[in-house]
């Protein structure tokens, strides 16, 4: 594990305290670092660095996996007082700052485009475990889901599902197949597109998924979890099918509306509003509050995965500020070339209309005529 680190970091590394840390001396128990990429001059890498710290204190204070983790700083500041600055507010270790060329290979290799990131990569391999580390600060402060990998979907997705014959189907039924989760709403004008191809049963034994604008009958293999109730005010039309959730942003009740508004003849589950069925009746949809609870947050992630793959100036490194640059120096030399273009097209016409009405053709005067010879003297 030691030789893999010092591939990927090298031999030295440094602390707050500007004292070289042997990366060999790390831990023989390291089995995640979490590579945090940051800019001193980036506003939101000095908010997240304080929740980080506040994560990192308690975590090696009071988590029994305290020697498994290390956080190592690698940072894109052009400025090394601003990075030594930056790097005193911290409690772990930092790559030098001269070394950019590996910081650029961590960069690629990791494929980070935005700054803050924190990417949790597994110590012996190297290999990814979990690129949201963001979000791992932000929903586990005290780190009790430690080490952070990917869940399996009958764990995130807990409880019994609803076909659209009502019988119950366990989402542990669903092991071993090829799960489809699809997001939509039913004011996505793509999502007709894509509906056709997903109305019936896939092949290999996966399941299928579908979303209702209309009442209209669906495949048996789809799971549709909703139940009708009485009347209520009109929202947005919604439904969950199969192994998934199909959410809008009113369909989303609070915990208090959730657990108040429970299905006839299915206690505590959680219900929200579904799509209508005619002009008074209306369709909740009903699932367990744990999957609630798990749709929602897969939500957030996106929302949060979303805010980091935003493009953001790095440090001195503004490609916005580049591109507007040269295209206001396209826009010059394209119009400098039109402009001269159209001035010689000007001057032509200007020149032509001017010799044809204001200059006339030089004519000679006729030739005078010689008078006639005078007759000789002396004749009559």
């Amino acid at each position: 594990m030691s030789e893999f680190l010092v591939n990927l970091l090298g031999e030295r590394l440094v602390n707050s305290e500007k004292a070289e840390v042997d990366v060999q001396a790390l831990g023989g128990k390291l089995s995640l670092v979490g590579l945090y990429f940051g800019c001193s001059q980036n506003a939101p890498c000095k908010q997240f660095n304080a929740s980080l710290c506040e994560f990192y204190g308690k975590f090696k204070k009071s988590s029994e996996h305290k020697d498994k983790l290390e956080i190592v700083f690698i940072s894109s500041d052009q400025d090394q007082k601003h990075w030594q600055d930056f790097l005193q507010e911290m409690q772990w270790p930092a790559l030098p700052f001269k070394d950019r060329h590996k910081k650029m290979r961590l960069w690629n290799k990791y494929k980070v485009t935005s700054v803050p990131s924190l990417v949790f990569v597994d110590a012996a391999t190297g290999k990814v475990v979990c690129r949201n580390g963001l979000l791992v600060v932000r929903d586990d402060p005290k780190g009790l889901e430690f080490p952070w990998g990917a869940k399996p979907f009958a764990e995130v997705v807990a409880g019994p599902l609803l076909r659209n014959t009502r019988q119950t189907a366990d989402s542990g039924s669903l092991e071993g197949h090829y799960v489809g989760v699809y997001f939509s709403a039913h004011w996505v004008m793509s999502q007709s597109c894509i509906m056709s191809p997903l109305s019936g049963a896939t092949p290999g034994g996966g399941t299928a998924v579908h979303h209702a604008k209309a009442p209209r009958p669906t495949a048996a293999g789809s799971l549709d979890c909703s139940q009708p109730i009485a009347s209520r005010a009109r929202t947005r039309q919604t439904t969950l099918m199969g192994s998934h959730s199909v959410l809008s942003e009113s369909s989303l009740a609070t915990e208090g509306e959730a657990i108040s508004q429970d299905a006839p003849g299915l206690p505590g589950r959680a219900a929200f509003p579904g799509p209508a069925q005619g002009s008074r009746g209306r369709t909740v949809v009903t699932v367990p509050g744990a999957m609630l609870k798990n749709v929602r947050r897969y939500r957030e992630d996106f929302d949060g995965y979303l805010r980091l793959v935003a493009h953001e100036p790095v440090g001195s490194f503004n490609p916005w500020a580049i591109a507007d640059s040269l295209a206001e120096q396209l826009l010059e030399e394209a119009l400098a070339g039109v402009a001269a273009e159209f001035q010689d097209a000007c001057e032509d016409y200007a020149e032509a209309v001017f010799t044809s009405e204001f200059l006339q053709p030089v004519q000679s005067p006729p030739a005078p005529v010689p008078p006639p010879p005078a007759p000789p003297l002396g004749l009559a």
